[in-house]
């Protein structure tokens, strides 16, 4: 206890607010610190009702709450804030009989989401575990509009792990973010907690609405960007593959959070909500209980309608995956073709330089040697002669190793300029023929 006080701080995180069974309340002059609603809490208690509300729960408030509890109280407790410092995916919604000493009846639930926010820099969430990892998480998520634009000083688009929203409201209910006054509440625990359900669950279903427009338009500026510059550079496909990568990362994430939702609240709506019903029918509850549990039902279907949406980006991203890899292997055989068909013309050309210059230089290099070593006379006409006859045998060689088409192609050529004399031959046969006659 005097590590919490020392050590705990200014800082305001708790409200306490004490009701009796005539609806005289207390908050305790406002807002309280860990240590002095560990105080609040060990003083002698008068009222008949008692809400507690912490803001951004940490290892003071925690003390201060668990030291202050009682042997009955300290189970539903201790099972609640480990659940609450767990971050599972999806919603939690618990209601269970505690039957260690006193029975009792917890009703809770937990709606872990993601807030999308605007900062100059990640968030980082003080509470740490004890590796030193943050508790909540926090992700930048500019990446998806501006994975081009480096330069973009308009400030980051941040989702971070959030457990509740603040709410700064002094003589509202803290609970349903101030929708409520706080002296009528707790009137009926299982009115009350549907209340504060449907309030909590519809404000988070906003966060939702937020986080998945804000995808939805970045995805489509992105896309619509990157085809444009598909064919500029070779790094474009680079950076999109980096984008794909950490987009889908991040819709899978979203998606296994939310459908943890819808889950959740269906068996929810199958299986707790008959105990909140039983007590809708009679006469001296008001339809607050029932049109909390509409509101419910309908932000269920809106967070389903979300998911789906999340998962039609994904199947989207996909498609998108393979028609740039169609496109990419297109333009990459495209390019290949054309550079093999260069340097199929190249070698063409040199070959036939090869083949030109051959004879010559070996005509050049005999009439070059010695006398006496071969029987020709160095002279113009015999470097001439030489060089036809090695030039005929080049093509004679050409023409064995490419197959005889050389042979066939003068073949050809040949008997077609004889069919085109023989006609005229025997024309002008017949026409000295006449003339004699």
């Amino acid at each position: 206890m005097q590590g919490l006080e020392k050590t705990a701080g200014s800082l305001k995180v708790a409200l306490l607010d004490d009701t009796n069974d005539e609806g005289s309340s207390s908050l305790h002059r406002g807002g309280l610190t860990a240590f002095d609603l560990y105080k609040a809490l060990r003083r002698p208690r008068w009222a008949t009702r008692r809400a507690r509300y912490v803001a951004n729960i940490d290892r003071w408030t925690v003390l201060s709450l668990a030291a202050s509890a009682s042997e009955s109280q300290a189970p539903a407790l201790g099972e609640f804030i480990y659940r609450h410092l767990q971050w599972t995916t999806g919603t939690r919604l618990h209601t269970r009989i505690i039957t260690e000493g006193i029975p009792l009846y917890a009703l809770e639930f937990h709606l872990p989401f993601y807030a999308l926010r605007r900062h100059r820099k990640t968030m980082r969430d003080l509470r740490t575990r004890r590796t030193g990892e943050p508790l909540r998480q926090s992700q930048d998520v500019t990446f998806l509009r501006t994975f081009f634009e480096k330069n973009d000083n308009s400030g980051y688009d941040i989702i971070y792990q959030a457990k509740n929203l603040s709410d700064h409201k002094v003589r509202l209910d803290p609970f349903t973010a101030g929708e409520t006054t706080s002296h009528p509440a707790l009137c009926e625990p299982r009115e009350y907690f549907l209340q504060v359900l449907a309030v909590r669950l519809t404000n988070t279903k906003h966060e939702w609405e937020k986080l998945v427009l804000f995808i939805e338009e970045a995805i489509g500026t992105y896309m619509s960007d990157y085809w444009a510059r598909l064919a500029q550079t070779e790094s474009s496909s680079s950076k999109f593959h980096n984008w794909m990568k950490m987009t889908t990362a991040l819709l899978r994430e979203l998606i296994n959070t939310i459908q943890e939702y819808v889950r959740e609240l269906d068996l929810f709506f199958s299986k707790w909500v008959y105990y909140f019903c039983g007590f809708t029918h009679s006469t001296n509850v008001s339809d607050r209980a029932i049109v909390s549990l509409t509101t419910i039902d309908k932000v269920r279907d809106e967070l389903e309608r979300l998911s789906i949406k999340l998962h039609n980006f994904m199947d989207n991203l996909a498609k998108d995956i393979s028609r740039e890899v169609t496109l990419r292997l297109a333009h990459e055989n495209n390019e290949s073709t054309l550079s093999q068909q260069a340097a199929g013309r190249d070698l063409r050309v040199l070959t036939w330089i090869t083949f030109l210059s051959l004879p010559i230089a070996l005509a050049a290099a005999l009439l070059s040697t010695s006398q006496g070593y071969i029987p020709i006379t160095p002279s113009p006409w015999n470097l001439l002669m030489s060089i036809l006859i090695v030039e005929v045998l080049v093509w004679i060689a050409l023409d064995v190793l490419w197959g005889l088409r050389w042979s066939r192609t003068v073949a050809k050529w040949g008997w077609t300029q004889a069919c085109r004399v023989i006609p005229v031959s025997r024309a002008r046969g017949m026409e000295h023929e006449e003339s004699n006659a």
